[in-house]
């Protein structure tokens, strides 16, 4: 559409450009876009093809100016059908996946196997998506009505049907494959975010969002069931904007959002502001812009005929620009299918078709964190599997050779990570874990490993399970003191964690501190899963420790536990005592110390 753009300014010196509010609105969130790009982003061509990033933006403006334009009335009815089977193929995907026959037929796709897959994306994005078209049915339905079209009406009552049933099999599933971050944390990381000014007008960053989640949370949040969750993106749109791109990202939101102040629009107007990000639900909102909303000027673009020289430079410079922006994408999506086609075959256990597919999808898009990371991992998978596969003390010069090789690799690949994304907690953990992994194999990498769990837990402060690990670490390296704190660090960031209260039993123990030992085992107990062997070890464990107590402490655990305690005490024996104490001669009390009397002052 661009092109015809061009090639119209070309033949006849002048192009519309059509503005309306949703113009202004997707042209200001691209202009902001770009603006965090330069002053937030870190890893700029990341930030560059992220979903909420400056290429969306600008794709959606070009669509809106192009389009709003050149769309007459059977267009717009075309565009609204077109929408509405694409959300009924949408909606009988999500129930079919639902009811667990998507896997059956294409069991070799691994994520159809989820009951919460949907083409959107995000299940929780299902319910907005009918909200997002009520507009459209409407209006469909009442131009049925206006011309007594019985298909056309019936059709219309299908899709409703259609896209009523899909919200309900959503309601459906359990809560727990309903995952989306609750509004009070996308707020509270939000408003975290804007702690510095700089950070309050452009944000962290385009790529960043899940560098703010970590700095941002709650440890409230460690007592849910998302607690070892970490968000990429926010609970809403307009959370997520004004985390990555601040206040001028909430206020590029706000100027889209007038375009549908209207009545008929109010859907669109809650959907923009309140349903979680997707890049498909976001198209069709834009979608059923095009449909309902008019252009409020045109504005034309003229070359003078004494400056025709100008069209056929202004034609090379837009399809220069397209075509730059066409070429970088494609290499972008490419390197994307052939990342996945690598992780397919990392899923059917074939490394060596892993390892070179990841090579290709590094090089079409080096400055992609996760393809880094994924690369690094496979390169220590494939050293460990040659290592265990010589089933050998010693492994002979050739493997030796290999194997160091790999190692290297997935060192280099683990810091290009963190090079590239200093903000990425993922790339961190990462590297220390492959630091960890290597305090047996290479010298120096233990103190390696404690500077990169240092810099993952200032990124990540509230995280528990970064804690267990980091301590398991330090007790390995003979660090037990360092080693308890942190296991102290992780009861308190999440105090129903079996494992580091477990820890610390370990440690207690260790140090003949038998209470303690008996008070986390206590603790373990309580939060580890029932009527499992974990529960059975932590029983039996419990019952050896409380062997070191005295009665008092054993009475006190069995407290705890809600163990009644045995009562010596004879069951005849009257409450009253047998031998009250006696004085001779009695004391004679006055009137006022009789029961009826009143108390005197």
């Amino acid at each position: 559409m661009l092109f015809l753009w061009a090639i119209r300014l070309a033949q006849k010196g002048e192009a519309h450009i059509a503005v309306s509010k949703a113009t202004i609105g997707f042209g200001a969130l691209f202009v902001f876009s770009l603006v965090t790009l330069f002053v937030a982003s870190k890893n700029r061509v990341e930030a560059l093809t992220d979903p909420f990033g400056p290429a969306t933006w600008i794709s959606l403006t070009l669509l809106v100016v192009c389009c709003t334009h050149s769309f007459g009335d059977r267009s717009k009815r075309a565009l609204s059908w077109i929408m509405l089977l694409t959300a009924s193929i949408i909606a009988i995907s999500s129930i079919l996946s639902h009811l667990d026959l998507l896997k059956t037929v294409a069991p070799t796709v691994a994520f159809l196997a989820a009951r919460s897959w949907t083409p959107l994306g995000n299940i929780t994005a299902l319910p907005w998506l009918a909200l997002v078209l009520v507009p459209i049915l409407i209006k469909e339905g009442d131009d049925a009505l206006k011309r007594r079209d019985a298909i056309l009406l019936i059709c219309v009552f299908l899709v409703a049907v259609i896209l009523v049933a899909s919200v309900s099999f959503y309601a459906l599933l359990p809560a727990g494959e309903r995952i989306s971050l609750p509004f009070v944390e996308g707020w509270r990381v939000m408003t975290q975010s804007w702690s510095a000014p700089i950070q309050a007008i452009f944000g962290v960053g385009i790529e960043n969002y899940m560098s703010a989640f970590a700095q941002g949370r709650s440890t409230a949040l460690n007592t849910s069931a998302l607690w070892n969750i970490r968000f990429g993106q926010g609970s809403s749109l307009l959370f997520h904007l004004a985390t990555t791109m601040g206040l001028s990202g909430l206020l590029g939101l706000l100027l889209l959002s007038r375009s549908f102040l209207s009545p008929r629009n109010s859907p669109l107007f809650i959907a923009l502001l309140l349903a979680p990000p997707s890049i498909p639900l976001l198209s069709f909102i834009t979608g059923v812009a095009l449909v309902t909303s008019a252009q409020e000027k045109l504005l034309t673009i003229r070359i003078p005929s004494h400056l025709s020289w100008m069209r056929p430079a202004a034609v090379l410079v837009v399809m220069a620009a397209a075509g730059s922006g066409i070429y970088l994408a494609g290499r972008a999506l490419v390197s994307e299918l052939t990342f996945m086609n690598s992780l397919q075959a990392r899923a059917s256990g074939d490394g060596k078709t892993t390892y070179e597919l990841q090579i290709a999808a590094l090089d079409l898009n080096p400055w992609s964190t996760r393809i880094h990371l994924a690369f690094s991992q496979i390169n220590f998978d494939l050293a460990n599997a040659i290592a265990r596969s010589a089933n050998k003390q010693t492994v002979n010069e050739q493997d030796r050779q290999t194997i160091t090789t790999l190692i290297q690799q997935a060192i280099r690949e683990a810091k290009i990570a963190t090079n590239i994304a200093p903000q990425n907690i993922l790339a961190w953990e990462n590297l220390a874990l492959l630091y960890q992994n290597l305090t047996n194999v290479a010298q120096g990498a233990d103190q390696w490993a404690v500077a990169a769990y240092q810099r993952a837990i200032i990124l990540d402060p509230t995280n528990p399970l970064l804690r267990v690990s980091f301590a398991t670490l330090l007790g390995n390296l003979g660090d037990t003191d360092n080693a308890f704190t942190q296991f102290q660090n992780a009861a308190a960031l999440k105090p129903d964690y079996a494992l580091a209260h477990y820890s610390l039993a370990k440690i207690y123990r260790e140090r003949q501190q038998y209470l303690p030992e008996a008070l986390s085992l206590v603790a373990a107990l309580r939060s580890v899963s029932k009527r499992t062997e974990d529960e059975a070890q932590v029983e039996t464990e419990l019952e050896t420790a409380k062997t070191h107590l005295t009665d008092q402490e054993r009475a006190q655990i069995d407290q705890l536990l809600g163990i009644p305690t045995q009562d010596t005490a004879s069951q005849l024996t009257s409450p009253i005592p047998d031998n009250p104490p006696q004085l001779k001669p009695k004391l004679e009390l006055p009137s006022e110390s009789s029961p009826g009397a009143l108390p005197q002052r």
